[in-house]
């Protein structure tokens, strides 16, 4: 296990889900970015679970779970 975080502030998701959408834009980029302005910060397996848990939370999507048939 690495050491705890000292800096504690979150990235704007948003702008960040913003800034994925540009090509050649990647998640590992993006993380660096974040690490440069916040050295002491979260590292990149925290980062990519927050962003997948923000992309969850805005977007999310339905399962019709249904039976084959049932309908006729």
């Amino acid at each position: 296990m690495g050491r705890p975080p000292q800096d504690l502030e979150e990235p704007d998701w948003a702008k960040v889900a913003t800034e994925l959408k540009r090509k050649g834009v990647t998640l590992v980029l993006l993380c660096k970015e974040y690490r440069a302005t916040h050295p002491d910060g979260y590292g990149y397996t925290w980062f990519r679970e927050q962003f997948r848990a923000f992309e969850n939370s805005t977007s999310p999507s339905f399962r019709n779970r249904h039976e084959a048939g049932a309908v006729m």
